[in-house]
């Protein structure tokens, strides 16, 4: 099942745009019987979302949309090679 929303908001900024699907997200998260607890999500949401640039979704990630429930970074052989580990 897909959802999708159009927000409405002008002059809002990214900040504001990213909060505000913060909120959402987790008040939607709080009130859908059943979601909570599920295995690829935690009892409750209660940090707030992490924020990557692109620069460091790619590097940690290899991907600008990473799944962060699977554990692990890329790591390349120079990296490795450099720093002995990544």
């Amino acid at each position: 099942m897909d959802i999708k929303v159009d927000l409405e908001m002008a002059w809002a900024d990214g900040t504001t745009v990213m909060a505000t699907v913060e909120r959402l997200v987790k008040s939607i998260y709080d009130q859908v019987p059943g979601l909570a607890g599920k295995v690829v999500y935690p009892s409750k949401v209660d940090s707030n979302f992490p924020i990557f640039t692109y620069e460091q979704a790619m590097r940690k990630h290899g991907s600008d949309k990473p799944d962060l429930r699977i554990s692990g970074e890329v790591c390349t052989y120079a990296s490795r090679h450099r720093d002995g580990a990544c």
